[in-house]
C-alpha cells in the first residue's frame, strides 16, 4: 500500500473524532480513518442539517415550501456528499464529492440570507446556523487539502 491509500482501505484503531490537523499527523504514523462519521465534518454536517430541519419549522417557513425544501436538501448533501465520497475507491474522486459538499454548505449559507431578508428567522438564529455553515467549510476544505496535498517541487 503507498502513502496515499484508498478511502475503503483508511483503517484507524479506536473510534475517535478526527480534525484536519490530526489528520496529517495520522498520515505520518500510518493511522487511517474506517468510517464517514468519525470524520469531523460529517459530524458537523450532521449538526447543520439538524439545526436547518430545526429552523425551518418555523412559521415563516410554512409559507414557503420551495426555499424550505431547497435550504434542507443543501445541509443534507453535505453529509451525503462526504459519505458517498468515503466509499468511493480513490482520494482523487473522495475530493470532488468533498468539493461538492463544501458547495452544498456554501449555498446552506446563501439561502440563510434570504431567509433571513424574509424575516423567516430572528438576526441570532442567522449567526448561529450561518457560523456553523462556515465552520463546516473549512473543516472540508482542510479535509480536501489533506487529500490532495501541493505538488512537492
Amino acid at each position: 500500500m503507498g502513502s496515499n491509500p484508498t478511502p475503503s482501505a483508511r483503517r484507524t484503531v479506536g473510534k475517535s473524532e478526527v480534525t484536519s490537523h490530526e489528520l496529517a499527523s495520522r498520515r505520518e504514523t500510518g493511522l487511517r480513518i474506517s468510517r464517514f462519521e468519525e470524520i469531523q465534518a460529517w459530524q458537523k454536517g450532521r449538526e447543520l442539517a439538524k439545526a436547518v430541519y430545526a429552523l425551518t419549522r418555523s412559521p415563516g417557513f410554512t409559507a414557503d415550501r420551495s426555499l424550505k425544501d431547497q435550504i434542507r436538501r443543501a445541509a443534507v448533501s453535505i453529509g451525503a456528499n462526504i459519505a458517498e465520497g468515503f466509499e468511493r475507491c480513490s482520494d482523487r474522486q473522495f475530493a470532488q464529492f468533498l468539493y461538492n459538499a463544501r458547495g452544498s454548505a456554501g449555498e446552506v449559507r446563501s439561502l440563510l440570507y434570504l431567509a433571513r431578508d424574509q424575516d423567516y428567522i430572528t438576526a441570532e438564529e442567522f449567526e448561529r446556523v450561518s457560523a456553523l455553515a462556515e465552520e463546516v467549510s473549512k473543516a472540508l476544505f482542510g479535509f480536501i487539502r489533506y487529500l490532495q496535498p501541493p505538488p512537492q517541487e
